[in-house]
């Protein structure tokens, strides 16, 4: 059987051909039916149908691990080095596994891609997945790959993770394996080393596996470990037939925009992070240029060797900026964008919200919602030290940006509190570093440790 796969493209051009343009629904978004051949590469749907989503960091073998199980005339075009070549997701069709099962892989570009935003990333991927679950396509499992050859995570890394777990959800992640790859690349001691700590670190793989991941090597890079996988994943026992992503849920039955989900909530926290940091460097540079150098007895080289340094610097800011901008016209225009050339999926009734890039933290008052009742409740655990409880609220989707009594935050509370473990817990979930209470007080300077000053500090925030 020969391999076959279709991209999000494709989908779009099916649909300008069968459907047409779609209406807005009067509450949430209408679906617009495609083809069940559209999700199967061309093929006639099966009840033997199966569907495992390939997700990961750039260069942890994504193409190569779906290879194994397609023909070589039309299997993923596999990268080199931390360079990512996916950049939609693609379905293939695969060769039969066993008698019972019509594999189908998907293929998904990596949020540390090389050549998009991880706004593009997410709307990228969210697009196909609400498209699925709206024509009754449902994943059976996820497969999470990272090389264990990298010894350290990195903040892309990071930010990566905390997407995809708010992207899948508690269900979900129960049929997802952790997968490490290229142990054939580093020393066994070296990798498990690695391994433990991955799992080991709530920041990195540990709060998903307490949410019931699985962690599983890809220990040879050949068909028979990726089959094994493979059908181990299959072998889950689910708590029924239908296994719904978070962000399917809030996309299709919510009727919410990509930027309004949680996995959105968490790039809008990104964004003004990275906000703070580019304002606090364009003054930097703004200093340095003020105070340099003026004296009649530095030579003419050093004040140009300066001046290069500065342009180079300010370069750099600029292109932070450039992407950060991308990011926010991204979710913002998604769904604009999308009505007006014809979507593929559904029609979006209004488009999501924006945040606004901001030299100071934004800070929300909370409101009751779904996942948190009470709406002083999330301050009123941190304030009470509650470490458990804040955990739960946080991993169902409350938001670490909403402030109760005096204006504080969660993230005031603890610091003030003097909970170095709490602080974690909220930076972790991207809370507002720079937030200002009511009396102009921002959590930095209620620190009560040089421990939690430090935490702050290197996560960008100022006095």
């Amino acid at each position: 059987m020969v391999a076959e796969s279709v991209t999000a493209t494709e989908y779009e051009d099916w649909h300008t051909a069968t459907e047409g343009p779609g209406s807005a629904s009067e509450s949430k978004m209408t679906v617009s039916p495609l083809p069940p051949q559209a999700f199967r590469a061309g093929n006639d749907p099966h009840d033997l149908d199966v569907f495992i989503a390939v997700m990961g960091m750039s260069g942890a073998g994504k193409s190569t691990f779906i290879s194994h199980f397609t023909n070589s005339d039309n299997s993923p075009e596999i990268g080199k080095g931390l360079q990512s070549c996916t950049q939609k997701t693609t379905v293939y069709r695969c060769n039969r596994i066993n008698a019972q099962t019509n594999l189908y892989l998907i293929d998904t570009p990596s949020f540390d891609n090389t050549h998009q935003t991880d706004a593009e990333v997410l709307d990228e991927i969210s697009q196909w997945l609400a498209a699925a679950y709206a024509n009754n396509i449902k994943l059976r499992g996820i497969l999470y790959l990272r090389r264990i050859t990298e010894a350290r995570v990195r903040f892309s890394e990071m930010t990566s993770l905390q997407l995809f777990r708010k992207l899948c959800g508690p269900k979900a992640l129960r049929s997802t394996f952790l997968v490490s790859t290229m142990w054939d690349a580093t020393k066994t001691a070296d990798g498990n080393r690695i391994e433990a700590e991955l799992a080991a670190t709530p920041e990195f793989w540990g709060s998903i596996k307490s949410q019931g991941a699985t962690i599983k090597r890809h220990a040879k890079n050949t068909k028979s470990s990726a089959m094994t996988l493979v059908k181990e994943l299959l072998a889950v026992e689910e708590d029924d037939d239908e296994l719904v992503l978070d962000i399917q849920d809030e996309m299709v039955n919510a009727g919410k925009a990509c930027g309004q989900t949680r996995a959105g909530k968490v790039l809008e926290c990104e964004f003004a992070k990275q906000g703070e940091l580019f304002t606090k460097g364009l003054a930097d540079i703004t200093e340095a240029l003020r105070n340099g150098p003026h004296h009649k007895e530095e030579s003419a080289l050093q004040q140009q060797q300066q001046h290069r340094e500065i342009q180079q610097a300010l370069q750099r800011l600029e292109c932070q900026q450039e992407e950060l901008v991308a990011g926010f016209k991204t979710i913002a225009l998604a769904g604009k964008e999308r009505e007006s050339q014809v979507p593929p999926y559904y029609i979006q009734q209004t488009p999501p919200t924006t945040p606004q890039p901001t030299g100071r933290a934004q800070r929300r008052k909370m409101e009751p919602g779904p996942l948190v009742s009470d709406s002083n409740e999330l301050c009123l655990a941190a304030e009470g030290g509650k470490y458990d409880e804040l955990r739960r609220m946080l991993d169902q989707g409350a938001d670490p940006a909403m402030c109760g009594r005096l204006g504080w935050t969660a993230l005031h509370w603890a610091a003030d509190n003097g909970r170095a473990d709490i602080v974690k817990l909220l930076l972790f979930h991207r809370a507002p570093v720079d937030a200002v209470s009511d009396t102009g007080v921002k959590p930095l300077n209620m620190a009560k440790t040089n421990e939690i000053k430090k935490l702050l500090l290197d996560n960008g925030a100022t006095y």
